[in-house]
């Protein structure tokens, strides 16, 4: 017991609030709850990502730090165990918004050319430009919505000043059709309950999109399509497809080169720069590009 000037006992006060000090099962929980937090956070409405190549220059650079809202379209569970690279069942419980035109969206790769399983899980992030339903096509560089002349505004940049493809090339997607990156289409982008009916030219175009919506293969023989041995001839699809672009068109790989993305592998809107990076600097402070920290991805 200590005594006071005035000659009043006073008891001791406990050792663990002496001089502000904390006990460890404070820490713990604070420690544990900002865990938990984090994890919430990562697996329901915030993802971040580093932006690694030039196929969307010159809206983002390689070394933007970027946060992605993933409840601008659905509110899901996670794709992936928070923290770890393993992939689970993504379920989407309720739609929350509108997915348009332009937006830069992060998605679930579909996978290469003739892919129907991607070989490994990967996140690509690329601008929208065509909706489930029209019509797209490009010509000499142009897109063209449902025949009509695309205004992208200046947010696409071109490298190349004339074609820079032959008249076909085997790597543009769907293989069999006589496209290229500069001049592509007519395809109509599917939608959740359109019906094709198969043609030589539509089974071409759908074969890889309906297998990879099916997990099951298409054939053609003899001028008729089977699916797993079972005659067939028509298909309705079961998701909304867009068609995804980088806004560096000559140094893109997107859907003109593995098909369009299915609306349920659409993660999240990109939602603003919040600190960037010069990739190849050789010191950390003067890396940073302040003029792009905190910037909204439009």
């Amino acid at each position: 017991m200590n005594i006071d000037p005035k000659g009043h006992g006073t008891e001791e006060a406990p050792a663990s609030s002496q001089h502000g000090h904390i006990s460890f099962t404070i820490v713990a929980k604070i420690v544990l709850y900002s865990l938990i937090v984090a994890v919430v956070l990562k697996a329901f409405f915030v993802e971040a990502y580093r932006i690694p190549t030039t196929s969307m220059e010159q809206t983002l650079l390689p070394g933007d730090m970027i946060l992605v809202n993933k409840t601008a379209y659905h509110f899901a569970g996670p794709a992936q165990i928070p923290f770890f690279d393993t992939p689970v069942k993504r379920v989407v419980l309720f739609r929350t918004g509108q997915i348009n035109r332009f937006d830069v969206v992060t998605f679930l790769h579909p996978g290469g050319q003739e892919e129907i399983v991607p070989s490994q899980p990967q996140y690509y992030i690329k601008r929208l430009i065509g909706l489930p339903g029209e019509t797209l096509s490009i010509t000499n560089k142009n897109v063209y919505i449902n025949g009509r002349l695309l205004s992208e505004g200046n947010h696409v940049m071109f490298k190349d000043t004339v074609p820079g493809e032959p008249q076909s090339s085997e790597r543009i997607f769907p293989k069999g059709m006589e496209w290229n990156r500069d001049d592509y289409g007519p395809m109509q982008l599917p939608y959740k309950g359109m019906q094709v009916f198969f043609t030589a030219d539509n089974f071409l175009k759908y074969r890889v999109i309906i297998a990879r919506e099916t997990g099951s293969s298409l054939e053609w023989k003899a001028g008729k399509i089977y699916c797993n041995g079972t005659l067939i001839n028509s298909y309705t699809f079961k998701d909304n497809y867009y068609f995804a672009m980088g806004d560096n068109r000559d140094d893109s790989f997107d859907s003109r080169y593995w098909g369009p993305v299915p609306e349920s592998n659409i993660y999240g809107k990109a939602s603003f720069i919040y600190l960037s990076f010069e990739p190849f600097s050789e010191s950390f402070f003067t890396s940073i590009r302040w003029a792009r920290a905190l910037r909204i991805i439009r």
